[in-house]
C-alpha cells in the first residue's frame, strides 16, 4: 500500500501519459479476452480522437470529451457509442481514483449531451410470439411461387428475411444476432438417436466466448422445418455460413461497431413494422411494446418463456443460452449431452405439442362423458 502511494506521488510531479494510465487500469481489471478486444477499440477510437497516446491525462479537458461524445453520436449507433464512452469513463474514473488526474472531466460532461443507451431487450408473451410464428408460417405457406421462401433465404433486404432471422435466433435458443450469422455449415451435424433424426449445432458466443451446444429434433416441428430450409439452402448454395450476410460482409473483428450493428438496425425497424401490422389486428388487446422490442427480445423471450416452467432449471437455461456463469460454474454441473438438451429446449418449444395432447385427453374424457350419458338413458327406456 505505501510503495503505491509513494508511486503515486512520484507520478504526479512529472504526470502521467494517457497510454500509461491504460495499462494500470488494465492490470487492476481482469477480464475475459472478448471484452479486452472491446476495450482495446474503444481506447483506440479515443486516442485517435485526441491525435496522441503521449498526451498526459491530466491535462485533458471536459471539451475534448464533449466533443469525442459528439463524434461518437455522429458515427456510431446510440448503444454502440454508450459502451465506448463508458470504458472510456471507467478508465477516467480509475485515474481519479489513483490520483492521476486532479478534475475527472467527465464529472464535467453536460449530461443531456451524453449518449443515449436504448433499452429493446422487452421479452413477448406465450400469445405475441405464438401470433408472429403463426403469421410467419402463414406468410411462407400461402405466398405465390414460393416467392416468400425464396426471398427469406437470399435477399437480405426484404421483409422475409428479416423476420426470417428473428424466428431462427428464437428457435436457436435466443442466439444473438452475429452468433446467428457466424454461424458456419460446418458447425452442423445431422444425426439419429431413440429413431429421430436431429441437427445439433455448436458454436460459441462472441460476447463471452462460451460455447453453446443446441439440438433441433424433428418433434419440434417448426423449429426443425425452418432450420432444414436454411441449412439446406446453404448446402445447396456451396456457403461457409448458413445465411448469405457474413459471405458478404467478412469476419469483421469490430462487428458490433459497424457491419452487424447497421445490419441490427434494420432489422430492429423491419421488425417493428411487422408488430405493428398484428398489433392493429391479431394483437388488438395485447398489443406488442414497439419502443422496447427489438431483435435481442427473441432471446429475453425464450428465456422467460423457459422459466415459466415449474421444472425450469438455472443451470439448464444457462447451457442453452450460452450465459457466463464464471462466478457459480464451480457449483453447478452444466448440461452437455444432445438427449439432456433436447428434453430442456422442448419446455419452450414443446409446449404446443403437451397443450396438443392436453386437449385430445380433454376431448376423449367428454366423448367417453357422452357415451357413458346416452348408455345411461338407453338402460332407463329398457326398463
Amino acid at each position: 500500500m505505501e510503495e503505491s502511494i509513494i508511486k503515486t506521488e512520484e507520478g504526479n510531479k512529472n504526470g502521467y501519459s494517457i497510454a500509461n494510465v491504460y495499462e494500470e487500469f488494465l492490470s487492476f481489471r481482469q477480464r475475459r479476452v472478448s471484452t479486452l478486444k472491446l476495450y482495446a477499440f474503444a481506447y483506440r477510437l479515443f486516442v485517435d480522437f485526441i491525435g496522441t497516446e503521449s498526451a498526459l491525462i491530466k491535462d485533458i479537458n471536459s471539451k475534448q470529451v464533449s466533443n469525442f461524445i459528439n463524434w461518437l453520436s455522429e458515427n456510431y449507433s446510440g448503444n454502440s457509442g454508450y459502451v465506448v464512452y463508458c470504458i472510456i469513463k471507467s478508465l477516467f474514473n480509475f485515474a481519479d481514483k489513483q490520483y492521476f488526474i486532479d478534475v475527472n472531466p467527465c464529472n464535467l460532461v453536460d449530461t443531456r449531451r451524453r449518449l443515449n443507451r436504448q433499452h429493446h431487450h422487452q421479452a413477448l408473451t406465450d400469445r405475441q410470439m405464438a401470433i408472429c410464428e403463426n403469421d410467419f408460417w402463414h406468410s411462407f405457406d400461402t405466398s405465390k411461387n414460393k416467392q416468400w421462401g425464396k426471398d427469406m433465404l437470399t435477399d437480405t433486404k426484404s421483409d422475409a428475411f428479416f423476420r426470417m432471422c428473428f424466428m431462427l435466433g428464437y428457435y436457436l435458443q435466443g442466439l444473438a444476432l452475429v452468433d446467428v450469422l457466424s454461424l458456419r455449415v460446418t458447425q452442423v451435424k445431422l444425426r439419429k438417436a431413440t429413431g429421430e433424426s436431429m441437427y445439433v449445432i455448436e458454436t460459441c458466443r462472441r460476447k463471452t466466448g462460451k460455447g453453446v451446444k443446441i439440438v433441433i429434433p424433428e418433434s419440434h416441428a417448426n423449429r426443425h422445418r425452418l432450420f432444414t430450409l436454411v441449412y439446406e439452402s446453404a448446402v445447396n448454395s456451396k456457403r461457409e455460413y448458413l445465411l448469405p450476410v457474413m459471405d458478404r460482409l467478412g469476419d469483421d473483428e469490430h462487428y458490433i461497431y459497424n457491419k452487424v450493428n447497421r445490419l441490427n438496425c434494420d432489422l430492429s425497424r423491419k421488425l417493428k413494422q411487422w408488430w405493428r401490422r398484428l398489433n392493429k389486428s391479431e394483437l388488438k388487446r395485447y398489443p406488442i411494446d414497439l419502443k422496447n422490442t427489438s431483435y435481442y427480445s427473441c432471446r429475453h423471450t425464450f428465456a422467460t418463456l423457459y422459466l415459466q416452467n415449474p421444472n425450469a432449471n438455472i443451470s439448464e437455461l444457462a447451457s442453452l443460452m450460452g450465459r457466463n456463469t464464471e462466478y457459480i460454474d464451480t457449483y453447478i454441473r452444466e448440461i452437455e449431452s444432445e438427449k439432456t438438451i433436447s428434453n430442456a429446449s422442448d419446455k419452450v418449444y414443446g409446449r404446443k405439442k403437451r397443450q396438443q395432447e392436453d386437449d385430445e385427453r380433454k376431448q376423449i374424457l367428454k366423448n367417453q362423458k357422452a357415451i357413458m350419458e346416452m348408455q345411461k338413458q338407453i338402460l332407463e327406456r329398457l326398463k
